[in-house]
């Protein structure tokens, strides 16, 4: 097993968080720092990934492939995403954020915490590893880009809407009055009434006064 370094094109979204179709035509130079061969152990019924991946070494020493499933050679030139998301790269020469961005229409409000994203967008920030499937008569891979609900969620399959932050909020009520104490709940009935009684007296007094003109 050969380690080899080459740059390579990494197509990116549109617009990061927004629009993740990829007609705009914007990459990014990336370097590949790997195997220049590894295997897929994939299920040659679903054609996913079944475990592994494996090196070249690893497969020469005779590891056996489970039931039902078949090794897939990888050529990182081929295949430099699948390579990079996949292979045992060498994790000293792995690229770092550097810098962050918000996304588009997205603004700071003060006493909230920031939404941003790291930059530059990696491999793994605008593809999906477990998207991976191999054709079963061509053994040809594909992968599938990651989903704006991904990106911006973690995971789900829809973006939250003002009803679901409103559950949230009222959850969290909920919650809140949940750890109160007897003697703090006393202390907020207290604290009512006393509103309360202000609010008469207040009433009353303005009642008065407008009799008196």
């Amino acid at each position: 097993m050969a380690m080899i370094e080459f740059e390579w094109t990494l197509n990116l979204p549109n617009d990061h968080m927004i629009d993740h179709s990829q007609t705009a035509g914007k990459t990014r130079t990336c370097v590949y720092d790997g195997p220049d061969k590894f295997y897929l152990i994939i299920n040659n019924e679903t054609g996913a990934e079944e475990m592994g991946p494996i090196t070249a070494l690893e497969k020469s020493d005779g590891r056996p492939v489970p039931v039902n499933c078949r090794y897939v050679e990888v050529n990182a030139v081929d295949h430099p995403l699948i390579a990079q998301l996949r292979a045992p790269v060498i994790d000293e020469m792995e690229e770092d954020y550097t810098s962050d961005q918000d996304p588009t229409g997205v603004t700071q409000v003060e006493g909230y915490r920031r939404f941003y994203y790291q930059t530059p967008l990696r491999p793994i920030d605008v593809y999906d590893p477990d998207s991976i499937r191999v054709d079963r008569e061509t053994d040809e891979i594909t992968i599938q880009p990651r989903t704006v609900v991904w990106s911006v969620m973690g995971g789900g399959d829809r973006l939250p809407d003002w009803d679901d932050l409103r559950a949230k909020r009222d959850q969290f009520l909920k919650n809140s009055d949940s750890e109160i104490t007897d003697p703090e709940w006393r202390l907020v009935k207290h604290c009512r009434m006393l509103f309360r009684c202000g609010e008469i007296a207040l009433i009353e007094t303005t009642s008065a006064f407008d009799s008196r003109m």
